[in-house]
C-alpha cells in the first residue's frame, strides 16, 4: 500500500513537472508557429467511453479552428489531478480550461480572479446558454459572489430506484410523492417481510446520500451553502431535524437491522434479487439493473425522485445530482479568451450532450437534447427527464464546506445514528469539527 501511494505521488509529481516544462510560456497567446495554444485539464482520461467523446471533440475543435492547438493534460485519478491543479495554481500556470473539484473551493479562485463568470457568455449566446440546466447553474452560483462560476458538464439525478411489483403487492400502482406517503408505504412493505430500502452503510457515503436527499427536500440546497459560509450551525434545530428523519426511518425499520455493517454491494444485491424494494443511487447503477446475468427483475425496476415534504413544498425540486463543471481561466484576453470560451461551449453544447447520452448513457445538464429510445433503457430516460425538473442542485451537503475533513466526519456521524446515537449528538459531533478548526 505504501509503495502504491509513493508511486502515485511520484507519477503526479512527474506529470506536474512535465506540464510546467511544456507550458513555460504561462498564459502566452500564441506558439512559435503562430497558433493559439489552449491548455485543457479535466478528469477525462483515455480508455473510457465518455473520454473518447471528449477527445474527439477536442480534435474536431482543432479541425474547425485551424489557428488553435489544444494541449490536454487530463488525469482520471482524483488525488493526482488535485495535486497537479495545486502545483499549477502555485506556479501561476493554470490551464485555460480546467476543473475545480467541489463548489466549496470555487471562492478561493473567484477572489483571486482565476476563473471566469459565465453569465455574460450565457447572455451573449442564449441559444447555447438557455439550454443549460437551471439547477446545475444554481449549483455553480457561490454565495457572496455575483455570477455563475463554471460551465456544467456531467450530471446524474440521485433518487429512488424501486421494484414496481413489490409496490403493487403493497397496494401502490405509483410511487409515493410525499414523505408521509413514503413512510406509509415503507410500513406496508415491511409487513410483507421485505426490506423497504436497501442500505449498505459500511460504505458510509450510502447513508450520506440518503441524508442529502432529506436535507435538500426539508431545508433546501441553499441551507447547505449557509452551513459552509458559517451563517448557520449544524446544531441549529432545523438542521438537526434533517438528521432526526434519518433516525425516524431507521426506527421504523426502513433499512435492514444490521445496515451499518452491510456493504453497499451487498445491499444492492438485495435490491437486484427482490429482497429489498428500493435502492437510492444515481444513473451509474442502471447498467447493473438491466443486466440479465445479475438480475431477473429488469422489467420490474422504475425510477422516481425522492419524496418531498408537504410542509416544505418550495423545496420539492431541490435535488441531489452528481454535478461536475469546467472553469475558464480568469485572466485570458483577446483572441485566446474568445477561443477558450468557444471550446467550453463546444464541450457543453446540445450536440455534445446528445452524443454523451446516446453513446455512453451519460446524463448531461442540458434540457434541450433527446435520448434515442433504441440507444437507451426506460430507466435511463426516466432519470434524464426527471433531472430536467431540478430547480436547485447540490451534491453532498459537506461539499459546500471548505473544511475537507467534513466528508468523513459527517458520514461517520450519520452511521452513528444508525448505531444508536441521537441526532443531537451527531450534529454536535459535526459542529465540533468546525469549531475545532478555527
Amino acid at each position: 500500500m505504501k509503495i502504491g501511494k509513493l508511486l502515485l505521488g511520484s507519477l503526479a509529481a512527474l506529470a506536474a513537472a512535465l506540464l510546467l516544462a511544456a507550458c513555460s510560456g504561462k498564459s502566452s497567446t500564441t506558439s512559435s508557429d503562430g497558433k493559439i495554444t489552449l491548455r485543457t485539464m479535466t478528469r477525462n482520461s483515455k480508455g473510457f467511453a465518455t473520454s473518447a467523446i471528449y477527445f474527439a471533440a477536442l480534435k474536431q475543435f482543432e479541425k474547425d479552428h485551424p489557428n488553435v492547438r489544444i494541449v490536454d493534460s487530463s488525469i482520471a485519478d482524483e488525488n493526482a489531478y488535485n495535486n497537479l491543479l495545486k502545483t499549477s495554481r502555485a506556479s501561476n500556470d493554470l490551464p485555460d480550461i480546467f476543473r475545480v473539484e467541489g463548489v466549496a473551493n470555487l471562492s478561493e479562485y473567484i477572489k483571486a480572479g482565476l476563473i471566469t463568470n459565465i453569465d455574460p457568455i450565457i447572455k451573449a449566446d442564449p441559444k447555447w446558454g438557455d439550454g443549460l440546466s437551471k439547477g446545475a447553474l444554481s449549483y455553480l452560483q457561490v454565495p457572496g459572489f455575483k455570477g455563475t462560476w463554471g460551465v456544467p458538464q456531467e450530471s446524474g439525478l440521485v433518487g429512488v430506484y424501486y421494484n414496481k411489483e413489490i409496490f403493487k403487492r403493497a397496494g401502490y400502482n405509483e410511487f409515493p410523492q410525499t414523505f408521509s406517503e413514503f413512510e406509509a408505504a415503507i410500513k406496508k412493505i415491511r409487513s410483507l417481510n421485505i426490506t423497504p430500502i436497501g442500505l449498505g452503510a459500511k460504505d458510509s457515503y450510502s447513508i450520506g446520500h440518503i441524508h442529502n436527499l432529506i436535507f435538500y427536500h426539508m431545508v433546501g440546497v441553499d441551507a447547505a451553502k449557509e452551513l459552509g459560509e458559517r451563517k448557520i450551525k449544524w446544531t441549529d434545530p432545523k438542521i438537526v431535524a434533517t438528521i432526526e428523519k434519518v433516525k425516524e426511518l431507521n426506527d421504523m425499520k426502513a433499512f435492514a437491522p444490521d445496515s451499518a455493517g452491510i456493504s453497499r454491494e451487498s445491499a444492492f444485491t438485495d435490491f437486484l434479487t427482490g429482497k429489498a424494494a428500493m435502492f437510492i443511487t444515481g444513473p451509474w447503477d442502471i447498467p447493473n439493473m438491466q443486466d440479465k446475468s445479475k438480475t431477473k427483475l429488469t422489467a420490474d425496476f422504475a425510477f422516481a425522485k425522492f419524496p418531498y415534504f408537504e410542509d416544505e413544498p418550495q423545496f420539492k425540486d431541490n435535488d441531489m445530482q452528481a454535478i461536475s463543471a469546467i472553469q475558464i481561466r480568469g485572466d485570458l484576453t483577446g483572441e485566446k479568451k474568445k477561443m477558450a470560451i468557444e471550446l467550453a461551449k463546444a464541450l457543453s453544447s446540445e450536440a455534445y450532450a446528445s452524443k454523451m447520452a446516446n453513446e455512453t448513457n451519460q446524463i448531461f445538464p442540458r434540457t434541450d437534447y433527446t435520448v434515442a429510445a433504441d440507444k437507451s433503457t426506460p430507466l435511463f430516460r426516466e432519470n434524464v427527464e426527471l433531472a430536467k425538473t431540478s430547480t436547485n442542485v447540490g451534491v453532498d451537503v459537506f461539499g459546500m464546506d471548505p473544511l475537507q475533513s467534513m466528508q468523513d466526519v459527517t458520514r461517520n456521524a450519520l452511521v452513528g445514528v444508525l448505531q444508536g446515537d441521537s441526532p443531537k449528538k451527531a450534529a454536535e459531533t459535526i459542529q465540533q469539527e468546525i469549531d475545532n478548526s478555527k
